[in-house]
């Protein structure tokens, strides 16, 4: 976006919490979790986002989250039931479970959207609530793609493989029965490979379309094409520094440190370990980094004559040095550093969000609490659910 011609007001967002409060916090969750056998989790929920939404302020003002702590334990509960009768039924009857299973599958996207408008009902901003609209048919439209494209692509390759055996006499067919499966699993990475940024670029303008901040409604403005750039791009510096890794690994190998074979086969794992978890974690860093931004920068919110716009200005190598130190702190800490990484982390995101206004905040936010007073409560609260863990 040209936020310069547009004359925005930048407002920035702040995030003012502290480890040693969060951690008094964290410990308490924590203790009263494992005394109730997991009834507890559902306040240590509300408690948390209670916290990380308080500290997140914008123009002064903190963000608020309002669900209670017994609209998710019903939630729980339901979820507990079902999976401890599908557990039973797939344990006793193992194909109506596989049954019990395709109908939970299909109910996932309903799950996603319910899930969606919980979140955004129970999330505030100067006492205006957010929103989301509950576009079920889209909604299967999108996660069904994976699952049906999955299925012709192996349909497919089972049928060209077929095909092609006819072609063969017996004696080849007894020789090899199998030779569906490279076809099969060739086919299932460039259904990947291919598909998977379209179906992300499809998920992102869903979710982002079909939320609001009272009345005003959110858009994506961005292209399926910068999905697929950032994976490409993602994709071509991996390869290229995979093979600075093999060369290093081949290099290394060739120097004579008096090891014998066996000594040599041991610590290859660890060398070859060495050399590709840091490229995963860097590709990851950079995957997420950079659709982060994407996301952010082509989200706006609001009308053509009063748009509302987000900058935001996150970069690889620091988020990349916050994942290193935060796994090193967690492990060196035997896990007691969690909140110190958690707060660091929603520090460094606050402060590199923008929100981008073209006219005076105030009268925004009074604007949008006199449509929604004039518009009334939607019906259906009851049908919402929270899913998250």
């Amino acid at each position: 976006m040209d936020f310069e011609a547009k004359a925005y007001t930048r407002k920035p967002f702040e995030f003012t919490g502290k480890a040693s409060e969060y951690f008094g916090i964290w410990i308490v969750n924590i203790i009263l979790t494992i005394l109730t056998l997991g009834i507890y989790s559902a306040w240590a929920k509300v408690r948390t986002n209670q916290y990380f939404y308080g500290n997140t302020q914008l123009d002064g003002s903190a963000f608020q989250y309002l669900a209670t702590p017994m609209q998710i334990l019903k939630s729980r509960i339901i979820a507990a039931i079902l999976f401890t009768i599908y557990y039973g039924i797939a344990n006793v009857y193992p194909i109506a479970g596989t049954g019990l299973l395709a109908i939970i599958l299909l109910l996932v996207p309903a799950i996603v959207v319910l899930s969606m408008s919980f979140r955004m009902r129970n999330t505030a901003y100067r006492n205006v609530t957010f929103g989301f609209k509950r576009d079920f048919k889209r909604a299967y439209l999108i996660f069904a793609g994976p699952v049906v494209a999955s299925i012709i692509i192996i349909a497919l390759s089972i049928f060209a493989e077929i095909q092609s055996a006819e072609m063969l006499n017996a004696e080849v067919m007894e020789e090899d029965t199998s030779g569906n499966a490279p076809f099969t699993i060739l086919a299932a990475i460039l259904l990947i490979f291919f598909a998977f940024p379209f179906w992300e670029f499809l998920q992102t303008q869903f979710i982002i379309n079909n939320a609001k901040y009272g009345t005003s409604e959110f858009k994506f403005e961005a292209t399926a094409g910068k999905f697929y750039k950032l994976y490409l791009s993602a994709f071509a510096i991996a390869i290229a520094v995979g093979a600075l890794v093999v060369f290093a690994i081949g290099f290394f190998s060739s120097f004579d440190f008096s090891l014998d074979m066996h000594e040599s086969a041991v610590m290859m794992p660890f060398i070859i370990a060495a050399g590709i978890f840091p490229l995963y974690l860097w590709m990851f860093t950079y995957i997420q980094t950079k659709k982060a931004n994407l996301i952010y920068n082509h989200a706006a919110l609001g009308t053509d004559s009063n748009n509302s716009a987000f900058e935001s200005r996150l970069t690889v190598t620091y988020m990349f040095y916050l994942y290193i130190t935060n796994t090193l702190a967690i492990t060196v800490s035997l896990g007691l550093l969690i909140p110190w990484t958690m707060i660091r982390m929603a520090r460094y995101r606050a402060q590199t969000i923008t929100f981008l206004t073209q006219t005076d905040l105030d009268a925004y936010v009074a604007d949008q609490k006199k449509q929604v007073s004039a518009m009334g409560e939607e019906f259906g609260d009851m049908f919402d659910i929270e899913v998250g863990i």
